[in-house]
């Protein structure tokens, strides 16, 4: 795996990132980017397959705000490395979303500071966390990557009142349909939906909890959910 590092911003950028960490970020900071002798909060690595990318969504960010921001720097690193991509499928990690269907942030600002990049297609999922949720959007109507939030990992939040929305007809009651808004801005998804057994009295009251596992076999991708005991509640191969 070649590791593409970001560039040098020093160490201020490693240590002071992002705010939303709220233990520290030492496990990031302290150990996985020293791990791959790296500086910077943002980086990518790649193999014959495919090109990771890790953008730093939090950094430039104003505290409190909502919405995440990739700045000019980060756009001007990231260019030559998708031109020099090839046939590699790409795929996105940050912190904050692109767009949702449970939030009142649409991400916007993401989606135009890598237009130039969506636009051409390269783009193959993007995974984001940020709402403490689990959702599989269907591939974004314009640009076409899949979309996932993954952001259901511990921290409790209440969970949403789905109305009607219909079940999934091949994985159960747990999945529910959303749709998108009719301008097609935001495309529609399956969201996690069951009680959150791990908050023992308040089961009912929190969105569930769980993890994804992600599996790359040369050119395929294998999408997990998982329950925190590890039960496996979703498998899918991504094409």
């Amino acid at each position: 795996m070649n590791v593409l590092h970001g560039a040098k911003i020093a160490t201020r950028r490693s240590l002071n990132g992002n705010h939303e960490m709220y233990t520290g970020g030492h496990g990031y900071f302290g150990s996985l980017l020293p791990a791959f002798e790296q500086t910077s909060s943002y980086f990518a690595f790649q193999n014959d397959n495919w090109l990771f990318v890790a953008l730093d969504t939090a950094y430039k960010q104003a505290f409190g705000g909502k919405e995440g921001v990739i700045d000019n720097d980060q756009v001007t690193w990231l260019g030559p490395i998708l031109s020099a991509a090839g046939n590699r499928k790409v795929v996105l990690f940050t912190h904050h979303e692109p767009f949702t269907l449970l939030d009142d942030n649409q991400g916007g600002n993401l989606l135009d500071a890598l237009g130039e990049f969506l636009e051409s297609g390269k783009v193959f999922a993007w995974y984001w966390g940020h709402e403490h949720r689990c959702v599989l959007y269907d591939p974004h109507p314009k640009y076409k990557f899949h979309g996932r939030c993954v952001g259901h990992g511990g921290f409790p939040e209440t969970r949403a009142n789905l109305g009607n929305a219909p079940p999934s007809p091949d994985f159960g009651s747990q999945w529910r349909y959303l749709n998108g808004p009719t301008d097609g801005s935001v495309p529609g998804g399956w969201i996690l939906d069951t009680p959150n057994l791990w908050i023992p009295g308040f089961e009912t009251a929190f969105a569930p909890h769980g993890f994804m596992r992600l599996e790359f076999r040369d050119d395929q991708l294998t999408e997990y959910v998982r329950a925190p005991d590890n039960a496996n509640i979703y498998l899918k191969d991504l094409t």
